[in-house]
């Protein structure tokens, strides 16, 4: 059980930072987050998986309290999330409107004309 509670609280302090860059427009280490919320995701499924011989009744009771600060820091880590996939998506709009815009204009269109032209 013991365990448990140790990868619990090492996702939920990996969790803490990754939403504190979030927070702070710091995108450097998205990458090394992913890394290690896998890795504590591997390690909390073998710390459940060990927690077969513990009584059901201590196991839910104890699981559950930790469980529930770790559920909040997770919402809060998705709601940050969510944020920069709204800001990534919107600079995503804003660059194909200027390259459709850019492309309408007829720049490429005279280009493409004084080439044929010189062939």
């Amino acid at each position: 059980m013991e365990a448990l509670l140790r990868a619990i609280e090492r996702l939920e302090r990996t969790i803490t930072l990754e939403t504190g860059a979030l927070d702070r427009n710091n995108l450097a280490a998205l990458h090394e987050f992913n890394h290690m919320k896998s890795h504590g995701l591997l390690e909390l499924k073998r710390a459940i998986d060990a927690c077969q011989t513990v009584d059901r009744a201590t196991f839910e009771e104890e699981a559950k309290a930790a469980l529930a600060g770790f559920r909040a820091k997770l919402e809060r880590n998705l709601d940050g999330l969510r944020m920069q996939l709204r800001a990534v998506s919107e600079i995503a709009s804003i660059i194909a409107r200027a390259i459709e815009d850019h492309e309408s204009d007829g720049t490429y269109t005279a280009i493409r004309e004084a080439k044929v032209e010189i062939q």
